[in-house]
């Protein structure tokens, strides 16, 4: 079912990981995972299949070696052969819009579908004064979350609210990604269809129907948050979905250092290792926005002039050993956290 998927998370022209690819999907916070995640332009899809099974995942991927969709670079390393590249191009059209989920960085997207269905299914119901049905099933928060919020905004305006903002909505994309929203949607005497059954009704790849429902909620956040005056009532479904952009103890420690840039200190202070406030800083640099950001910081003038002099190009080639033939203890840190500074200073 990932066939689509692996394609349209690899490029033709940068040689990507496979693992770092997988992690990403299974939301495995690793600042190697965050680094080239970044790198590749893939941070949108942070934990948007959190029970990947890697096993059929890799399977897929040798699918598409065999094919000649993917070439793989060497054991770890993989590219989109040509063949592979036109395949994007052509099931782009397919799509609603491009392949990003730039929400999905600031609310836990999967978390918002979930919600959204299920309360679809209660407003209508309710709209048919039925009590007495089997409602889709849900993480435990969440189902509480969606009684709580019913019985907040539990009046007839609800039913309008919830008809009008599906229908302005549905208006704002192509038909038929509109057909694919309203045919999973479950309510009174409907049960929604499954990708599966989707794919088989419009002739189109599973893993593509998947992408595009991805697609789909993004544009639905978006959508909710421009017009929050209006459909206020359906906006507070994304309550409580909001991400952290770093972890919390990596703010510590961010916070910690833009007061007193010195990490053993902090390290001695929150009673953690060096290495982990080194990682907690690379997790922040990597994360948060870059007007928060002050990168240079971790640079004196003339390492960062050194650095400049060595390194120009791909980030993505250069060699650590590089700086360490001139300074054999330069700290694998510094080197990290320059290749993050000239990523996101110059894209």
């Amino acid at each position: 079912m990932n066939q689509d998927l692996i394609m349209f998370l690899l490029s033709a022209t940068q040689p990507r990981r496979i693992r770092v690819i997988e992690n990403t999907l299974l939301q495995r916070r690793t600042v190697s995972t965050l680094f080239w995640g970044m790198r590749y332009g893939i941070t949108d899809f942070w934990g948007m299949l959190p029970r990947l099974n890697l096993k059929a995942f890799d399977q897929t991927l040798n699918q598409l070696l065999a094919t000649g969709l993917v070439k793989r670079v060497d054991k770890s390393h993989y590219l989109l052969s040509a063949a592979g590249l036109a395949q994007v191009h052509k099931k782009q059209r397919d799509l609603v819009g491009p392949f990003k989920l730039p929400t999905n960085r600031y609310f836990d997207l999967i978390q918002f579908r979930q919600r959204f269905l299920l309360a679809v299914q209660v407003v209508s119901e309710f709209s048919y004064h039925n009590h007495r049905y089997y409602p889709m099933l849900i993480d435990h928060n969440d189902e509480r979350f969606i009684k709580n919020w019913f019985h907040h905004f539990k009046q007839p305006t609800l039913v309008t609210q919830m008809t009008t903002a599906l229908q302005s909505f549905l208006d704002s994309i192509d038909n038929q990604s509109a057909w694919q929203f309203t045919s999973m949607l479950n309510g009174h005497s409907i049960t929604g269809m499954t990708i599966f059954q989707q794919a088989e009704q419009l002739n189109i790849d599973s893993s593509l129907l998947m992408i595009n429902e991805w697609l789909m909620f993004n544009q639905l956040i978006i959508f909710l948050r421009h017009h929050y005056d209006q459909f206020e009532s359906i906006a507070q479904l994304l309550n409580g979905t909001r991400r952290s952009l770093i972890s919390r103890s990596a703010w510590q420690t961010y916070q910690l250092y833009k007061q007193r840039p010195k990490m053993d200190m902090i390290a001695n202070y929150r009673r953690i290792k060096l290495s982990t406030v080194k990682e907690h800083l690379l997790e922040a640099a990597i994360l948060l926005p870059v007007d928060q950001l002050n990168l240079t910081q971790f640079f004196s003038k003339t390492t960062l002039h050194q650095l400049d002099q060595l390194y120009q190009g791909n980030v993505d080639e250069w060699q650590f050993e590089r700086i360490k033939t001139v300074q054999p203890d330069f700290d694998f840190f510094y080197f990290r956290m320059y290749q993050i500074l000239r990523s996101r200073w110059n894209g």
